[in-house]
């Protein structure tokens, strides 16, 4: 019952296992990270657009400089700007804020998938932490990913093989 309270491993008392630590977070890598992603994206859909910085800035009401700042992830484009942005170059607002890619996404994804874990019976839970089973899981990847002819094919010859 205490291992489950502070979510630590049964082995842990024994002194079979050791206590992963996560790693520190560096906020600030993070969010100057994250204004030269934006940067890049505004960048890009300006080019796309055919537009110089000086239409762009226009749009802003804002001048040339500010947006080589922008593109270049040195100053944060406000939100309000990024909301002006999407409606001029008719992207949704997520095309911007959306964290599917980077260190917040592999966050997201990995908060998502230890959820998903947690749900699944104590049998498959096991059976995917087991690292024996990688190979099982492997297999099972690759067939998911065959067209139905293909996977016919594999089944039939399966067939072939223990009749």
């Amino acid at each position: 019952a205490l291992a489950l309270f502070l979510k630590v491993p049964m082995g842990y008392f024994w002194g079979r296992d050791e206590l992963i630590r996560p790693r520190p977070v560096d906020y600030q890598s993070l969010i100057t990270l994250r204004h030269r992603v934006i940067g890049v994206m505004l960048r890009q859909l300006r080019l796309q657009a055919h537009q110089s910085q000086e239409e762009f800035a226009d749009v802003l009401g804002v001048d040339e400089a500010t947006i080589t700042a922008y593109e270049t992830g040195n100053t944060a484009v406000p939100y309000l700007h990024l909301e002006q942005i999407s409606r001029h170059l008719d992207v949704p607002i997520t095309y911007f804020v959306d964290d599917q890619h980077g260190p917040l996404g592999r966050h997201e994804a990995e908060q998502r998938l230890q959820k998903i874990f947690s749900e699944l019976d104590p049998d498959m839970q096991a059976f995917l932490a087991n690292p024996t089973n990688v190979s099982y899981m492997g297999t099972a990847k690759i067939l998911s990913e065959m067209d139905v002819q293909r996977l016919r094919q594999v089944a039939e010859s399966i067939l072939d093989i223990t009749f």
